[in-house]
């Protein structure tokens, strides 16, 4: 039986006690960044968390390739995936749900396909905006628009109503030119990053506080008058409508600008999923506590970008446990929806498992390459006993329309990288020998994260406790 491990040459073996730099600190992103193999080491062994879609009984990686629309694409792609019945191929693993793995690759490359190039383009509902007024007004259109400012008298005349004796000025009803100032407004206190700044200071008269362009557009009184009545949707239908939607408050204007995003965009060949987490520490029955991330409270969002130019192509917010729709999985499938056969995907341990690779590669022609988790029932005990393995040696395995790389960059250390993208044995030509799944994963692995920056530095943050108002803005 062939061996599965490539062992470097001895003259560039390197002592165990060698130690690497391989976090993503300050966000500095290039191709020679790598893995933080200490985090992905930490395996989880909940299978209700990551592998509740997982048949036990192995059916999900015996995806029907009968059907006509997968067919379609795969022929388009040409893509095709081997029948292994009654074959030899030299089995090296069974996992727990029986998915084979094989010391040498069974799949023919010319079969398989390969990504193709995408470059990234504006499509022709955005080619028509040439000015910034008519790209804000692109992505904030006139049904969004008219539809907030419909929201927002509503509760503002509710007001009313309850205080009669009301007659100072800044309270009449809002005019939809107020609501695109108000939005523009919103735009530069990111730009300015005077998010935390407070409106009495960039309304100030003193030329080393104020700046004269808020007062130009909107009166003080009136943008507080704004932030204070603004809202999303219908207070009177809100009780019905949140029993079976928690993103009520905020669904039609967030399900609009996240559609414009996918229309307007047509991205390169990779492309990152990743999650963000939306600082908030008010009442939101969806509110998240993560103690890996800086803010650690806040809304998740998952998002699908650009791994070059960062634009974000698709959002889901994450408003908790749904039997039957809310796995991991099916999360992956709904992002990636919009993507076009040949393109990449780059993703970490939480999205990563075999029959969504298998799946998006038969159904969509997209392929996939990322971290995934030992503890996961597709990948074979045998892997993870990696005691006495040098550092830097690599072992690949192979299965049906995949295949499992892994990596020992430290004595008793190792990652595991499953992709449908790298069908050979081939390394980095350098002193750690990297396969090229994680030289790839390195270079592509920063765009949701690059987004989470700019979103840091430029949110136009305003202290409003309305949980729906922190997401729009």
């Amino acid at each position: 039986m062939a061996s599965p491990f490539v062992e470097p040459p001895p003259a560039k073996k390197k002592k165990s006690n060698v130690t690497f730099d391989l976090t993503i600190e300050d966000y500095h992103y290039d191709s020679d960044e790598d893995i933080d193999f200490d985090e992905l080491d930490e395996a989880v062994d909940s299978d209700d968390s990551y592998d509740s879609h997982i048949s036990t009984d192995g059916s999900e990686n015996c995806l029907d390739t009968s059907d006509s629309e997968s067919q379609s694409i795969l022929s388009e792609m040409d893509v095709s995936i081997p029948d292994l019945s009654g074959e030899e191929h030299n089995l090296a693993y069974t996992a727990r749900d029986q998915t084979g793995w094989y010391n040498d690759n069974i799949i023919n490359l010319h079969d398989h396909g390969t990504p193709k190039e995408h470059f990234a383009t504006l499509t022709d509902l955005s080619k028509e905006s040439t000015t910034p007024g008519e790209f804000m007004k692109l992505f904030f259109n006139h049904e969004v628009c008219n539809h907030i400012l419909e929201m927002t008298n509503k509760k503002l005349q509710f007001h009313l109503d309850e205080h009669p004796d009301i007659s100072r000025p800044y309270f009449s009803l809002f005019v939809i030119d107020e609501l695109y100032a108000f939005i523009g407004m919103m735009i530069l206190f990111g730009v300015f990053r005077s998010s935390r700044e407070p409106l009495s200071e960039l309304y100030s008269d003193d030329p080393n506080k104020g700046r004269p362009i808020f007062p130009a557009a909107m009166p003080r009184d009136r943008m507080k008058h704004l932030l204070r009545f603004l809202r999303f949707d219908d207070i009177y239908s809100r009780i019905e409508r949140v029993k079976s939607d928690k993103l009520a408050p905020i669904r039609f204007v967030f399900d609009n600008i996240n559609s414009t995003l996918n229309s307007a965009y047509s991205s390169n060949t990779n492309v990152t999923i990743d999650e963000h987490l939306c600082r908030y520490r008010g009442k939101c029955p969806f509110r998240q506590y993560i103690p890996s991330k800086p803010d650690k409270y806040g809304i998740k969002v998952f998002i699908l970008a650009d791994a070059k130019t960062f634009y974000p192509m698709n959002l889901e917010i994450y408003t908790g446990k749904c039997a039957g729709s809310r796995t991991t999985e099916s999360l992956s499938m709904r992002l990636t929806s919009i993507l076009k056969p040949g393109q990449v995907v780059t993703g970490d341990n939480y999205f990563t498992s075999v029959s969504l690779v298998r799946k998006l590669l038969i159904e969509k022609g997209i392929y996939y390459n990322g971290t995934i988790r030992k503890s996961r029932k597709e990948i074979p005990k045998e892997v993870n006993e990696i005691k006495g393995l040098m550092p830097f040696t690599s072992r690949f395995l192979f299965g049906n329309g995949f295949a499992l790389i892994q990596y020992v960059p430290r004595k008793n250390k190792s990652v595991l990288m499953l992709s449908s993208v790298h069908f050979t044995k081939e390394t980095a030509k350098d002193d750690r020998q990297k396969p090229l799944s994680i030289t790839d994963y390195n270079k592509n692995k920063c765009g949701v994260d690059k987004l989470d920056q700019n979103i840091k530095e430029f949110r136009p943050y305003r202290a409003i406790r309305r949980w729906p108002c922190v997401v729009f803005f």
